[in-house]
């Protein structure tokens, strides 16, 4: 039996462009395959949110079926995952297409309630022990995404078709190959994994569909963060094919970002990105990201001294400009900032100096975002998870823009991606990587003025953020400051998520409560 993985990018509701992609892939597997395995959802693309709830989505996706169906060669099987309404009732499932014979459907019995994904919500459960049809004698079980991590219980099976929607997080695709493994090795069958790739809003895709024999050994895998079409001879006893390793963290967290922003701007409709380029290690690594994914003629960044900006700052931010050979564009705030001063506070000072630093921020802002609008830009915002957790940000300042790109990075966690991307290209200066983090929204100011050094701040903010109780003093406040700042994140740009706990839909706390006070 020869399987093609067709580990594919499709965009939420693009229903014609998946489509003839999906059509282009039978043809290339026609006379070479017997299946051929696409993503869970592989046509409407996952999640499917609310849209579900509309009609007229669902028979946009079933016309399109039908348009795929009238073009498979014969002898050739197709498993496309869909989503389905019967009795009025909506199911999560997979359909098998066969030339001249009616669409065979599978329902998904283990509902994804967690994370991002709250299927409850709109589907109801199917049955594994009805998920399986025969062919050539050979009895193939249908299992989708979340069915292969709850021990499920199916009768013995000789074939194991795994379709998935399963996004990028760290240690991910270690959970995915053993909770196959431990499949194939309780039924003794060999095992396909075909999962999506790219991103969608939030969430990145990052592929990595396999292979496993009927002993849970690595037959062949397909490549992490890109599409990937694969033709396996599932019971023959050749090599497998060669499969390079898994890349290091850092290098991940790089492809899964780029791809991430990439595909956010495709479904946006944004071919060009801006933002402020600062002298520090946020906006550089973000720089760096978008070249990656737009092209360095795509991207622009803004140096915006203030009163407080130090010549350094204008030389690093000048470094990282000439060497992603982006243009660089130069306004000075401190006219606007001292007119605004005097506008707002006639001879009198404020009182608390935070309102000065918000106001620079904002000022900043102000210029970014009328860039955008006369140039159909996305503004990408430069912060992190840490600032994010902590609220050391300002509303309607440095928290504007339509993408947070590192968003779940913590502070020191865009330190080690900045050094693991020198190894290959050298683009931050080591004066860059040195020097301590600082807004310079006041003179001589330091983020350590505000917040515990963050080789100490994020450990505790990991702990924090996995549901972990404040023991010590310090961390008591640092939980205080997480909880008490809920109204700027509830108001903060879209982020990519890259770990189990974002600060993304998963993140359910509410503005106003008193646990900080009880």
């Amino acid at each position: 039996m020869n399987v093609a993985l067709a580990q594919i990018k499709g965009f939420l509701g693009n229903f014609r462009e998946t489509r003839k992609q999906i059509i282009q892939l039978i043809k290339d597997a026609d006379g070479k395959a017997d299946f051929i395995l696409f993503p869970e959802g592989g046509l409407f693309g996952y999640p499917p949110t609310d849209f579900i709830r509309n009609p007229d989505f669902l028979k946009k996706q079933n016309r399109e079926i039908k348009k795929i169906q009238n073009q498979i060669p014969p002898g050739l099987n197709i498993l496309l995952g869909g989503f389905f309404a019967e009795k009025q009732h909506l199911f999560n499932g997979v359909v098998l297409l066969r030339k001249g014979n009616p669409p065979l459907f599978f329902k998904k019995q283990f509902l994804s309630n967690t994370d991002v994904f709250r299927e409850s919500r709109y589907f109801n459960q199917g049955s594994l022990k009805k998920n399986f049809f025969r062919w050539k004698g050979n009895r193939i079980q249908i299992l989708i995404c979340e069915d292969i991590f709850h021990n499920p219980q199916f009768p013995k099976s000789d074939i194991l078709f795994c379709l998935n929607s399963s996004p990028y997080t760290e240690d991910k695709s270690l959970k995915r190959f053993h909770a196959v493994k431990q499949l194939t090795q309780k039924h003794k069958c060999p095992a396909v994994y075909v999962n999506r790739v790219g991103g969608q809003g939030s969430l990145i895709f990052d592929g990595g569909s396999f292979v496993l024999n009927s002993t849970g050994t690595l037959k062949t895998q397909c490549h992490f963060f890109e599409p990937d079409f694969q033709i396996v001879s599932l019971f023959s006893k050749n090599k497998k094919r060669a499969i390079s390793p898994p890349p290091s963290l850092p290098k991940q967290r790089e492809k899964a970002l780029i791809l991430g922003l990439q595909d956010f701007c495709k479904q946006t409709g944004f071919e060009k990105a801006h933002l402020g380029l600062s002298g520090g290690m946020d906006s550089a690594v973000v720089c760096y990201l978008a070249v990656q994914a737009l092209g360095a003629k795509n991207v622009i960044g803004f140096f915006l001294p203030g009163p407080f900006t130090t010549n350094l700052s204008r030389e690093l931010a000048e470094k990282i400009a000439t060497t992603l050979n982006i243009s660089l564009k130069e306004q000075n705030i401190s006219p606007i900032y001292k007119m605004m001063l005097t506008t707002l506070f006639s001879k009198k000072s404020p009182e608390n100096p935070v309102t000065k630093q918000n106001l620079q921020a904002r000022i900043r802002a102000l210029v970014l975002t009328a860039f955008g609008n006369e140039t159909k830009s996305l503004l990408l915002g430069t912060g992190n998870k840490s600032e994010l957790a902590c609220g050391y940000s300002t509303l309607y300042g440095d928290l504007c823009g339509g993408l947070l790109p590192i968003g779940d990075l913590y502070k020191t966690e865009v330190y080690e991606l900045a050094r693991s991307i020198n190894k290959t290209f050298p683009v931050f200066p080591k004066q860059l990587l040195l020097r301590a983090p600082s807004a310079e929204l006041s003179s001589k100011q330091k983020d350590s003025d505000d917040l515990p050094p963050y080789k100490i701040l994020d450990p505790i903010l990991k702990k924090l953020l996995n549901k972990k109780s404040p023991h010590s003093a310090k961390e008591k406040e640092i939980f205080h400051k997480i909880f008490s700042n809920e109204f700027k994140r509830k108001q903060a740009p879209p982020l990519l998520k890259i770990s189990e706990t974002s600060f993304g839909e998963e993140w359910k706390f509410p503005i106003a409560h008193k646990f900080l006070t009880d």
